[in-house]
Parts: C-alpha cells; structure tokens; sequence
C-alpha cells in the first residue's frame, strides 16, 4: 500500500525536551492501532456497538466509547444518519397503510 510508505513525524518527549523523529507510516502500526481502526471504522459505518463490543471484548459501552476515536462531529454525524434512515422508515409505513 503506496500510502503506508510516506515519512511521519512523531514528536516524543524525553527528558523534557521534544525528540522529533521521522518514520515510514507502515513502522508506527500496532496490532492496538489495528484494533482501535477497526472499533472506529465499524462504529462510523453503523454497525451496532454491541456487535462490535462482542467482537473485541469491551465489557461496557461506556469503555468502549471512550476507546474508539470519534469526536464529536463525528458522532453527530452518525446520529443524524440514523434519524434519517428511520424517517425514512416511517414514511414507508405510512404510504403502506395508506
């Protein structure tokens, strides 16, 4: 993956001082990076926390909503989605007993 292979700078700090460094995107992957992509990308794409919770073993949703990277926005987004798909679900069942 062609995007994998770009320079990233990543800033630590030691011994109170910022230590810039440049890495390959590919170096910086985790298996925890893999896992919290995962939990995100399937929260964004509607799929119902619980599902992903029983997949990854969060025990609480509280837990898992402060593990998944999604800001506010995001979220908004999300919920925004949904009340559009069941609108749209309601005006379905209203034509239907029409």
């Amino acid at each position: 993956m062609p995007s994998l292979d770009k320079d990233f700078e990543k800033t630590l700090t030691r011994s109170r001082k910022p230590d810039p460094k440049i890495y390959k995107r590919w170096e910086l992957l985790t298996a925890h990076s893999a896992r919290r992509s995962f939990c995100t990308n399937e929260y964004l794409n509607g799929m119902p926390s619980i599902t992903i919770m029983a997949i990854t073993g969060h025990k609480s949703e509280k837990m898992f909503l402060g593990y998944i990277k999604a800001d506010s926005l995001q979220q908004a987004m999300y919920m925004r989605d949904i009340w559009k798909k069941k609108s749209e679900g309601d005006k379905g069942l209203e034509e239907q007993a029409a």
